[in-house]
């Protein structure tokens, strides 16, 4: 007996040696068991809290249930959702949801809901994004300590964990940067088809993790294939080139077509001062975290700006920088890339201290004083897209954690101590710095969403507060647990918060009748009587247009003038048991005349059949108008049991001819000028939804110049 346990006993150590013997088995440990560390928190509280206190926080976890969302209403487009704002459709694509996360991990959300999976993905970016930057610092300099380092500092500087607590998971999808670097500069060195398909599917996976970080990837790499031209592009690569640009010009395509066909709902904001605002701070780099929890009190004290913390180096990898600097001639591209980054990072002028200063060369542009130009003033006019200077620190970090594996790989050469010893010294010194108390977001959700859910049939809850809300203005008050409560009851709602969102749904949700009521008072407006005559006149519409099955009013609008004015305009019945904090009123099934439906610019309350696009010219004008865009939706409800034809009262500002497409098939087409006419469409044999889409598309738009004039869209059924 004591010789087979003997025997069993050996065999345990002998496979334990050979783990440890295995140096990525023990890197991967060590790196998972440092991710738990400095997210220990999250860790004991897994499956009931999210790391990071930003508002952002819970939208980006209710990302993880879109495909399931999409799926259970039979939608396989990856790329959009009607969930939100509904009835109106987000591009996902322009917002930077990852596609290819939400495929990853949508059996952890069927399994393990929301909260598991996104801390999941949190703990999983940690420790893949470590390893990744480790393979490639190996690559580099073929030293396991040093590399060891590196994976250190690129995934746990702050700036990674600072998006962490703000919520912002796209700016956390880092973990194949590293590999897509590395392939890259194998291409470069050995260009053949192996390492030509291999850089081109690390590309293709970047940009359906990230397409924001992989549009400041582009950016960054394009300095080491500059740096290395001579040698790129000689005859002999030339087809491999060919092959790697015609993969990621067809891997692009979904991207660069939605931008091409809804860019102009999106991207209409335009500030240098915005940019200006969320740009580094020179003094960021060095300013530590009030969050630390070893010296957060002090710095609190000293009311540092909280966002410097985003930036900041650590004094460690700052002593290793310098001692580079001194002794240590490395690869000039890393270099050049990280300085590239880090003068982007500050963005159109210099700020330190959270001033711009004074100067005999202060000048405007645009809508800011500079007084130190950066090279950012250009890229603003250029692309827009990137719109947070900020963000480049990411790839300011990313080059000196690079470097620093080059400059600790000749200190631990000279130094002639143990580099074990050295390594952890450096890991309790990096770690100590960027360390930070993580705050946490409770995720549990009123029992009230767990009941609806279990519910048959696709309806809509109306959430009260409304809100419609983006990066940077909203409409109504925001609640950034309402949208995310949508991961367990999965029906749809009329909120939304998105990074981007186009402007007329600010619009339309602001005018239309009973909605707009509601959002003027959650900001305590005062509500004209001729408005709620409207309201009461369109009130069954309304519901019935937005399939409203239940209202739930949280929070302070319950007893407020928003559940009076509900409770006055229309009947609710009671649910038969207690949800406080919450009020649920169950909405009676609406049935309305759908024989004709009728657009009148003589009737205000017509705005709800007229999602984008549309606005009144002016007080007491008749006719509507859309301008800046060059599609106008109007959605309306019609029957099965009716033939309708639809008549346009309609003219343009100059001669134009308009596309007229009813749920996806063209009805037909019409040439308009100044004069406002009558055209009729036959709808007879169309297929109807209960909701359906009218697309407006002009053949010779132009901004601010060419728009729609409509005084009236009626659909009526043959016999009137």
């Amino acid at each position: 007996m004591i010789c087979r346990n003997s025997l069993i006993f050996s065999q345990i150590k002998n496979s334990l040696k050979k783990i440890i013997k295995n140096e990525h088995t023990v890197v991967i440990f060590l790196y998972s068991f440092l991710t738990i560390l400095m997210f220990y928190p999250v860790f004991e509280k897994f499956p009931l809290c999210l790391p990071g206190m930003g508002v952002d926080v819970l939208p980006e976890a209710w990302g993880f249930s879109l495909l399931y969302n999409n799926l259970l209403s039979h939608n396989i487009n990856f790329f959009e959702t009607d969930y939100i704002a509904y009835p109106n459709s987000s591009n996902l694509m322009i917002n930077s949801i990852s596609v290819l996360s939400m495929i990853i991990y949508f059996p952890f959300v069927c399994f393990w809901g929301t909260t598991f999976t996104y801390n999941l993905n949190i703990f999983l970016s940690f420790i893949i994004t470590a390893y990744t930057t480790y393979l490639l610092a190996k690559y580099l300099t073929d030293d396991i300590y040093a590399s060891f380092i590196a994976g250190l500092i690129f995934t746990f500087c702050p700036y990674r964990i600072f998006h962490v607590i703000l919520g912002h998971l796209s700016l956390l999808r880092n973990e194949f940067i590293p590999l897509y670097i590395m392939f890259l500069l194998k291409f470069i060195k050995d260009i053949n088809l192996k390492n030509t398909l291999l850089f081109s599917l690390l590309f293709i996976i970047n940009i359906y993790t990230s397409i924001y970080i992989t549009f400041i990837l582009v950016l960054f790499s394009s300095v080491f294939i500059i740096y290395n031209i001579k040698k790129l592009f000689i005859r002999k690569n030339l087809r491999y080139i060919i092959i790697v640009l015609i993969i990621i010009l067809i891997s692009t395509l979904p991207f660069l077509y939605a931008f091409k066909s809804e860019g102009d709902r999106y991207f209409t904001f335009q500030s240098l001062k915005f940019t200006s605002d969320y740009s580094a701070d020179l003094m960021a780099f060095i300013s530590p975290t009030s969050f630390n929890p070893f010296w957060g009190d002090g710095i609190r004290k000293l009311n540092f700006n909280f966002t410097w913390s985003e930036h900041f180096l650590g004094y460690t990898v700052i002593i290793i920088l310098l001692y580079g600097i001194i002794k240590v001639s490395v690869d000039k591209s890393w270099i050049i890339a990280g300085i590239i980054s880090f003068i982007l990072s500050l963005g159109p002028t210099l700020k330190i201290m959270d001033k711009t200063g004074s100067s005999i060369f202060l000048f405007p542009v645009d809508d800011l004083n500079v007084t130190v130009p950066l090279p950012y003033i250009i890229m603003y006019y250029l692309c827009s897209f990137v719109r947070n200077p900020g963000r480049f620190t990411l790839f300011t970090l990313f080059s000196i954690a690079i470097l620093c594996a080059y400059y600790l790989k000749d200190f631990l050469n000279r130094s002639g101590c143990k580099k074990i010893f050295i390594t952890i010294l450096l890991t309790i010194f990096i770690l100590i710095e960027y360390a930070i108390i993580m705050p946490l977001t409770n995720s549990q959700v009123p029992d009230i969403y767990h009941i609806i859910g279990k519910e048959k049939g696709d309806y809509t809850v109306l959430e009260i507060p409304v809100f419609i809300a983006d990066g940077w203005h909203n409409i109504g008050e925001y609640n950034n647990r309402i949208q995310y409560y949508q991961t367990v009851h999965k029906k749809r709602i009329l909120n939304a918060y998105l990074g981007r969102l186009p402007e007329s749904f600010f619009y339309y949700y602001s005018n239309i009748p009973v909605i707009g009521t509601i959002v003027g008072l959650e900001g305590n407006s005062y509500i004209e009587e001729g408005r709620v005559i409207i309201d009461k006149n369109w009130i069954y519409r309304v519901l019935y247009f937005f399939n409203i099955k239940y209202i739930i009013i949280h929070p302070p609008f319950t007893d407020s003038p928003v559940e009076e004015y509900i409770k006055k305009i229309m009947y609710l019945k009671s649910l038969g048991y207690d949800t406080k904090p919450l009020k649920v009123f169950e909405v009676p099934e609406q049935k309305i005349n759908l024989s004709s439906v009728n657009i009148d610019i003589n009737d205000p309350g017509s705005i709800l059949y007229m999602l984008e696009g549309w606005e009144w010219a002016q007080d007491g004008s008749d006719f509507y108008y859309k301008n800046n865009l060059k599609k106008a939706l109007v959605m309306v409800p019609l029957s099965n049991d009716f033939s309708y034809k639809m008549t346009l009262n309609i003219a343009a500002s100059q001669n134009s001819s308009l596309n007229i497409i009813l749920n996806g098939k063209k009805l037909g087409k019409i040439d308009l000028n100044k004069e406002l006419r009558k055209y009729e469409f036959d709808l007879s044999g169309s297929n109807f939804n209960r909701l359906n889409k009218f697309e407006f598309i002009q053949e010779k738009f132009q901004k601010e110049k060419i728009f729609l004039k409509v005084s009236q869209i009626k659909f009526s059924s043959k016999g009137q």
